[in-house]
């Protein structure tokens, strides 16, 4: 404890008293004092008052942090977007941001007029959304055919599907004819059984075929698994999943199928016509369960997931797909790893909803 400065009595033990390290024999000098930065004096004597003094840069009350007032609220002698405290901060509604670079209070982006008018945004920061800006008048309000008319997205077609068959979305919400729920009941899509009696499932490489028997018929949106030789309550119990009644499940007593790798699978009807396939390969290896993620091309890689191990990722009877096919196609194919479990390899065949 040292007394300051050097034997001076003010009558405040504050001012004439100091906890700190000094020099043996030299004056206690009193310690320099902090800047308070908003009391108009200069208290450390450098010569800068309050937000001047580089010691308040920091200090809140030197930020500008309203920035469209007018005002210079840190007292640095710049107010709002002439401020770099501003830059980048709001200056006003509907998105105006300061851009300390011009000084301005801009929208984001520059842009002076609505840009997308699909988008939710106010692109050009004047209160109106999208349609409700008279430049979007006509233009494109979503990815389906509406456009902008009187304010409002409006599709041409009206509001629901007006014809199950016509390969238009008259709606607009993405969805053609029977994959429109407007149609569930329309004649047209109505849901149809998928009869594959005499049909033939070909497995190339193996050089497999399998020939459905009569009265082989998968349910609308249903399925058909071919199991290579195993019983269905224990081809259930390997893939750990019970067949659903939509689900008609085929032993083919060690026909079909035989997958070592490389192997292929086609579908054809009755009068020999391909339906589906050939499909992608298995892997060279096997070890795979392939499962159809779209309705493309089945030998377009593209439209399959191929996962790995098969035992643990097949889905026999389990919808893979991401839209509705035209027909009947197959849907996944697996292989099963492990000892004698070669018995529980499958196809599957997906009959859709109103063919």
């Amino acid at each position: 404890i040292s007394r300051l400065p050097n034997g001076t009595d003010t009558g405040s033990d504050v001012a004439d008293f100091a906890l700190a390290a000094r020099t043996p024999g030299a004056m206690n000098a009193a310690p320099t004092p902090a800047e308070d930065c908003d009391d108009t004096i200069d208290n450390d004597a450098d010569g800068m008052i309050d937000c001047a003094d580089p010691g308040c840069a920091a200090d809140a009350a030197c930020i500008e942090t309203m920035c469209d007032d007018m005002t210079d609220n840190d007292a640095d002698t710049f107010e709002d977007c002439d401020d770099v405290d501003c830059d980048g901060l709001s200056c006003g509604s509907n998105g105006l941001l300061c851009d300390f670079d011009t000084s301005n209070c801009v929208c984001p982006g520059g842009q002076v007029t609505e840009q997308v008018c699909d988008d939710g945004l106010d692109d050009d920061c004047d209160g109106m959304i999208d349609c409700a800006e008279a430049t979007c008048s006509n233009q494109a309000c979503n990815a389906f055919g509406s456009t902008c008319q009187a304010n409002v997205c409006t599709c041409p077609g009206g509001a629901t599907e007006s014809s199950c068959t016509n390969t238009t979305d008259d709606d607009c919400d993405g969805m053609v004819d029977c994959m429109d729920p407007d149609c569930a009941a329309d004649a047209a899509c109505l849901a149809d059984d998928c009869d594959v009696s005499g049909w033939d499932l070909v497995q190339a490489n193996s050089a497999d075929t399998y020939t459905f028997g009569a009265n082989t018929i998968i349910p609308a949106g249903g399925y058909l698994v071919v199991g290579r030789n195993s019983a269905k309550a224990a081809f259930e119990t390997f893939w750990g999943d019970t067949l659903g009644a939509n689900v008609v499940y085929v032993n083919a007593l060690d026909t079909f199928i035989s997958i070592n790798g490389d192997e292929t699978v086609l579908l054809r009807d009755d009068a020999d016509v391909t339906v589906d396939g050939p499909t992608i390969a298995m892997a060279a290896a096997a070890g795979q369960s392939i499962q159809r993620t779209n309705v493309g091309a089945a030998n377009v890689a593209g439209n399959w997931s191929v996962l790995s191990p098969a035992n643990s990722m097949g889905a026999p009877g389990a919808a893979t797909l991401n839209m509705t096919p035209a027909t009947a196609i197959i849907t996944e194919f697996s292989d099963a790893t492990g000892s004698g479990n070669f018995i529980y390899e499958f196809v599957e065949i997906h009959c859709p909803s109103g063919t």
